[in-house]
């Protein structure tokens, strides 16, 4: 049997300096050049670092900050039945679609560019047939049980929720004024989605039209009417009747001195929904109040605050 022997190619032997037979060392490389080179590279280097080091101070610095968005951003929030046909009137409903012109309209005479961003949630529709029969429980049973709405209210955290990422993405924006409006259901979402977020400078008006969660207006001095009668002014949001508060999410607190002149509520007298009434379901004129509200009543109150 062979046996296996691994090759091992054959060298020369090497001389006390370190070299092969017949081989000349090579001569040493000069050190100054190689000093100023070397030193080239250490400047240029810490240069280069400090240049690093400063852009990713300015990136954490701006983290999420967005110079591509138009001057004015207007977040629009659908009512109750208002997102059932996609597409229709820019998914934000009759009266939020006008308001949106009509900003739009005046950006543009203004000289200001102007986005629109929906609020995507579900605008469940009114549940009446469930509202009704809590009414008539209370009216002839002294019973009160609202659990048959509660995935009503669940729709409204779920726009509230919304609403309030709509907010925070477009104060990302670094130099944009923003619009925040809803009617009706849309309304309480952007109430509630206003009292989780800091009152930033770059929140220019906020507007709540038919606002279930409206308080009096002796509760809620920084928020501003629209309607000449006295009756909005001291009734309250439909979530805030005692016997819906623990249950329908509306918060009790006013807001806060920094919002003043920010906000508006728009409450036309009867309206069942922000200036509620118990045994008003029954007034056709009532309910005509809730749906029949013209944005041009807050188209000044919004044109003078994305002007200034």
């Amino acid at each position: 049997m062979r046996s296996y022997h691994p090759h091992t190619p054959h060298q020369p032997p090497i001389t006390p300096s370190g070299t092969f037979p017949h081989q000349h060392p090579a001569p040493p490389t000069p050190p100054g050049p190689t000093r100023r080179f070397s030193k080239k590279i250490l400047i240029f280097g810490g240069a280069g670092l400090a240049v690093l080091l400063v852009l990713l101070i300015g990136i954490v610095a701006g983290t999420g900050t967005s110079t591509n968005c138009a001057d004015v951003v207007f977040i629009g929030a659908a009512g109750s039945g208002q997102r059932t046909n996609p597409g229709e009137n820019g998914d934000i409903g009759r009266e939020m679609y006008q308001t949106w012109l009509n900003l739009k309209a005046d950006a543009d005479a203004a000289g200001l560019s102007a986005e629109l961003r929906p609020v995507e949630y579900p605008a469940d529709e009114v549940p009446f047939l469930e509202t009704a029969k809590i009414a008539l429980d209370v009216y002839k049973k002294n019973q009160f049980d609202p659990s048959p709405l509660k995935p009503y209210f669940e729709s409204i955290s779920a726009g509230a929720d919304a609403t309030t990422e709509e907010i925070k993405g477009a104060l990302r924006c670094r130099d944009s004024k923003i619009v925040v409006a809803g009617y009706s259901q849309g309304a309480m979402a952007v109430h509630r989605a206003l009292h989780r977020v800091d009152p930033d400078e770059k929140i220019v008006a906020g507007v709540m039209v038919g606002d279930g969660d409206r308080l009096p207006q002796s509760q809620d001095p920084y928020v501003g009417t629209y309607q000449k009668s006295d009756t909005p002014k001291k009734s309250r949001g439909i979530a805030q009747y005692s016997g819906f508060t623990s249950f329908s999410g509306a918060s009790p607190e006013p807001f806060s001195a920094e919002w003043a002149d920010r906000l508006g509520s728009a409450c036309s007298d009867g309206d069942p929904v922000c200036a509620f009434a118990w045994f008003s379901f029954n007034e056709v004129s009532e309910l005509n109040a809730h749906t029949s509200y013209d944005p041009a009543d807050w188209r000044l109150f919004i044109r003078e605050r994305i002007t200034r």
